[in-house]
């Protein structure tokens, strides 16, 4: 039997910590919350597990450490980097385990961790219980993605496949939203930035200091739009902060962007361009040039407030001058009006969609998918799809509650699906390319194909019907 008690599902602004009993062993999974009361009335658990560094995972980490000084806490090393904690004595505070390692924490108790995607560092959590015959397993993956994003690569699905962890949470933060190619809004973005400037418009994006603003910093330096272009990005002292840390990980980036950093400083550099600037020198400081009337800032990223929060002091007289576009993403739970001042949004996605998230459900083929991490909206979308509910045990959690899983000793796995596969079609002078995302190669079926390497296209009807063609097809030279 497995049993979770789930402090904070991330339903809301809640954050996300889970407490897990396997192996006769309480493991705490992530410790987000932002109301960190019930956390100090907790017994001592045995170990901290942190999935990555964005704040609904991590913004408790210090209080329980405080709290509980002799728990052991541990995570991915990027993502330890990035929470940036520093030591306690003189042990780390977080301690690491490498990827794809699986070692013994406890008696009995294996965690393995895998690379999710989403975010760098960001980790999928496998327990396992060896104390009986037959191993018992927990996935943890509250934030994950196939797509590859310009600072970190998408998550291999092929790592997990044949897994078959008795309970699988995960984040279904999208619900069954579809998104095109990330390439495609990349550039969307870069082009409504473009457009504003030329029209005269300051542009302003409240965003999450870690993530979405590097991508986008990242998108400014390097998009084509961009590059080289006499523009400069202005950005808060938080975002800064984790800018700093961004670059003492750029060895686990892509190879594209570790070439890119041999030449440039990644972020915050006025001698390259566009140039990206701290907006003030430290926190709550103000630089005579900002005041000064004639300043008006061309681009300003600033740390999304917290719900209910003002802007801080400086933003809001910069906001007083001339003509601003706001851009704020999709998914941001934090909206405000700014009077006569016009708005749009972008996405800029860093999770698994409604297309991809349940081809990873089929691949780990679980006995029971617990649903976490995303509006309870979003996650009734994903419980009512047959193609999940009719194959696994779907739970969707609320904060302040616990859940026992019985596991069957023989779990007559489900049958996968047929799944579909999107790509992006390219018309070049002389030719049609079609591009697929890797993860096709990984069905059985693939090798059938590729070892030819021919295929045939034939319309039906308004739709193109792409097969393969045998060797023995006597239309074949």
């Amino acid at each position: 039997m497995l049993q979770c008690f789930f402090y904070g599902t991330g339903q809301s602004d809640e954050g996300i910590c889970v407490e897990v009993q396997i192996a006769h062993h309480r493991i705490l999974l992530d410790c987000g919350l932002r109301d960190i009361s019930v956390l100090q009335t907790l017994e001592p658990p045995d170990l901290i597990l942190c999935s990555h560094a964005d704040p609904d995972n991590s913004r408790s980490l210090l209080v329980l450490h405080k709290k509980f000084p002799n728990v052991p806490i541990y995570s991915s090393t990027v993502t330890a980097k990035l929470i940036g904690l520093g030591s306690s004595l003189s042990l780390p505070l977080i301690q690491t385990l490498e990827w794809r390692s699986p070692t013994e924490l406890l008696p009995h108790l294996t965690v393995q961790l895998f690379p999710a995607g989403h975010l760098p560092g960001a980790a999928i959590v496998l327990l396992t219980d060896t104390s009986d015959d037959r191993p018992h397993t927990l996935l943890y993956a509250p934030d994950l993605s196939l797509t590859n994003s310009r600072l970190t690569d998408g998550l291999k699905l092929e790592e997990l496949r044949g897994l078959f962890p008795d309970v699988l949470l995960i984040s279904g933060a999208y619900g069954t939203d579809r998104y095109p190619h990330r390439r495609q809004l990349e550039t969307q973005l870069m082009e409504m930035i473009d457009r504003a400037l030329i029209s005269g418009q300051s542009v302003f994006l409240p965003v999450p200091a870690l993530g979405l603003a590097q991508e986008i910093l990242i998108l400014l330096r390097s998009h084509h739009l961009f590059s080289g272009r006499s523009v400069t990005a202005w950005v808060d002292d938080p975002i800064a902060d984790q800018c700093d840390r961004y670059e003492q990980i750029i060895p686990t980036f892509p190879s594209s962007i570790q070439n890119f950093a041999r030449y440039q400083s990644l972020f915050l550099d006025s001698t390259i361009r566009p140039c990206i600037q701290r907006l003030t020198k430290r926190p709550n400081s103000f630089a005579s040039e900002f005041v000064a009337p004639e300043f008006v800032p061309e681009i300003i990223l600033v740390s999304e407030p917290e719900s209910g929060q003002p802007l801080p002091a400086l933003v809001q007289i910069l906001m007083q001058r001339g003509d601003w576009l706001l851009l704020f993403p999709q998914t941001s739970r934090h909206r405000f009006e700014i009077p006569a001042r016009p708005t749009d949004s972008y996405a800029l996605p860093n999770h698994c969609d409604g297309s991809t998230l349940p081809q990873v459900i089929h691949t780990l083929r679980p006995q029971h998918v617990v649903f976490i991490h995303g509006t309870p909206e979003k996650l009734l979308q994903l419980a009512e799809l047959d193609a999940l509910n009719s194959r696994y045990k779907l739970h969707i959690p609320s904060s302040g509650t616990g859940l026992e899983f019985p596991i069957a000793d023989f779990f007559n796995s489900p049958s996968v699906p047929d799944v579909s596969y999107e790509g992006e079609l390219i018309e070049t002078e002389t030719e049609i390319l079609i591009s697929l995302p890797r993860d096709i190669t990984a069905d059985p079926r693939w090798k059938t194909l590729s070892d030819l390497g021919l295929i045939r296209a034939q319309w039906q009807g308004n739709s193109l019907i792409i097969r393969g063609i045998s060797q023995r097809d006597p239309r074949l030279p």
